[in-house]
């Protein structure tokens, strides 16, 4: 498990990162400072920068994927994902979105 803190970064692709064990905490240009669980996914945007890190006490286990493309791009024009609120619980939704959420991880 990871119990480094991230220097503060700034990307040029996305990112979505899903924290499968223990806890910390992570904040970016657009979101103040929260406290990150298990089964929280983060979404890293491009040219904004971002500072997580696992509790050092208990670290975290975590997946990662990075992409870019039409189709993220154009979710962003419809206003799909929002800078000010990068953090999903999915663990936390029901019904038919919850599936869907997982595929495209």
């Amino acid at each position: 498990m990871s119990k480094k803190s991230s220097d503060v970064n700034v990307l040029y692709v996305f990112y979505k990162y899903f924290i499968v064990e223990g806890n910390g905490w992570f904040e970016s240009e657009h979101c103040a400072k929260q406290i990150v669980h298990a089964g929280t996914i983060i979404m890293l945007f491009p040219g904004e920068w971002h500072h997580y890190a696992p509790n050092p006490n208990t670290g975290w286990k975590e997946y990662w994927v990075g992409f870019q493309g039409r189709f993220i791009d154009e979710r962003l024009q419809l206003n799909f994902f929002d800078k000010a609120k990068p953090l999903a619980a999915p663990h936390r939704w029901h019904g038919r979105f919850r599936y869907p959420l997982y595929r495209m991880l």
